[in-house]
This record gives structure tokens, sequence and C-alpha cells, in this order.
């Protein structure tokens, strides 16, 4: 009877799962995610099976799973599937709260869930980058997600909203402050951060593809996608080399 009723959740845990990658945007978003999930079960083996497990945080993990169900809304979705996942199985090796902050942004329910956060961002990124712009001697107009640098016409499009950004910059910095600062409360005040960091790479991204517009015309082709991901890179590195400084910090000072 154990037996069964274990069977009866792993199936859940994995058509669950399943329903929430098939309903993703993009299949970079779903490649992105499965790389995440499994650094997530490499970080937080060895597993152990919880018995009986908790049977309360289940039924409440499937009823918000089913609640994002008739919501049609992943965050809702993913947020009962990891309380589900998390009275089932227990990691030997890290802290529950962080682990569940990676299998969360291991879900694409970013670009799903979060348009009125990326349509923020390109508002934003726009009237930046027409500031900035100014600053600079250039005559540029701003008028929603619409830049005029003098008479070339840049439309911040959806596609430049910034949440592949938002969601990758999200799953490296996790993973980076999970293996940094696996025991320091710093790890919790640099998740709100993450949000401004991908915000600077979309208006750096905006601002470079504006001037290399302004300079060179409007016809960028692939040099769009290849300025995107060097951005995004750099930003890589940069939240890499801030978050090894935080570390030696945390522990000089916890050796004082």
């Amino acid at each position: 009877m154990k037996h069964d009723w274990y069977k009866c959740r792993m199936i859940f845990l994995i058509l669950g799962a399943l329903g929430i990658y098939f309903q993703a945007l993009s299949f970079d978003d779903v490649l992105l995610s499965l790389m995440a999930g499994v650094l997530f079960f490499w970080l937080g083996s060895p597993w152990k099976r919880l018995k009986p497990g908790l049977i309360r945080f289940q039924i409440v993990g499937g009823l918000v799973y089913f609640l994002g169900c008739a919501l049609d809304s992943l965050f809702v979705m993913t947020c009962g599937w990891v309380i589900f996942f998390f009275s089932v199985f227990e990691s030997q090796s890290m802290r529950h709260g962080r682990l569940a902050c990676l299998l969360f942004f291991a879900f694409p329910w970013v670009s799903y869930d979060a348009t009125h956060l990326g349509w923020w961002f390109r508002l934003g990124g726009a009237f930046c980058v027409a500031h900035i712009l100014r600053v600079f001697g250039i005559v540029a107009n701003v008028q929603g997600t619409q830049i005029m640098v003098e008479n070339v016409h840049i439309s911040v499009e959806p596609a430049c909203s910034g949440l592949h950004t938002l969601h990758a910059l999200f799953l490296f910095s996790i993973l980076v402050l999970v293996r940094c600062l696996p025991k320091s409360r710093l790890f919790w005040l640099n998740l709100p951060l993450i949000v401004f960091y991908a915000f600077c790479a979309n208006t750096l991204r905006i601002l470079l593809l504006s001037l290399c517009a302004y300079f060179f015309g409007p016809t960028l082709g692939l040099f769009h996608s290849v300025l995107g991901f060097l951005i995004l890179c750099a930003v890589f590195v940069s939240i890499f080399f801030i978050v090894r400084m935080q570390s030696e910090v945390s522990y000089e000072a916890s050796e004082c």
C-alpha cells in the first residue's frame, strides 16, 4: 500500500513537471530550465525519501498546483510543484531554502507569467537610453517604448523585454550563491539585486543597439543576438566576481 502511494506521488511529480514544461513559450527556456534541474539534483545529492512524507504539505502542494492549472499560471503551478517535491524528498547536503530557489527558477515561468515586468523593462530601458544619448549630445526622443535618435526610429519590441536575460541571470546567480555563500545571509540579500542586474544588462543592450543603428544603419541582423549574448556573458562574469568578493569578506568576518 505504501509502495503504491509512493508511485502515485512520483507520477504526480513527473506529470506535473511535464505539464509546466509543455506550456513554455520557447525551446530556449526549456533547455535552460532542464540544465538547471540537472544542477539542482546534483547539488542536493544525496537525496532521501521522507517516510511517510509530509502529507499535509503534499495536499497543499497538489491543491496549489491545480489552482495554477485553473488560473493558467505557471508561477502558481511551479509553487505547488516545489512544495510537493520537498514534502517527498529531502536533501542530505544542503539547506532546503536555497535549493528551493534554484528549483523554483528551474521552471520556465518567468517568460510566461512575468510579461508585465518585461513591459517595465522595455519602458524603463527606452527612457534611460534616450536620456543617456542626450547627455552625449545626440538628439533622442522617447515615447513609450519607441526611441527616435535624430532620423533613426528604434522600437523596443517584446523580444527586447529582457525576460530571458532575467531567467538566465536568476539561475546563474543562484547557482553561484549556492556554491559561494551556502550558509551566509548574504544569499537572500543578493536575490533582489538580480532584477536590477537584469535591468541594467537589458538597458545596456538597448543602448549599444541604438548606437549601432544610429552610426551604421538600422539593419543589424545577427549582430543583435550576438551583442545580447556578449552582454549576458559580461554580466555573468561581473556577478561571479561580486559574489566571490562577498564570500571572502564573509569568511574573514567569521574568523574575526
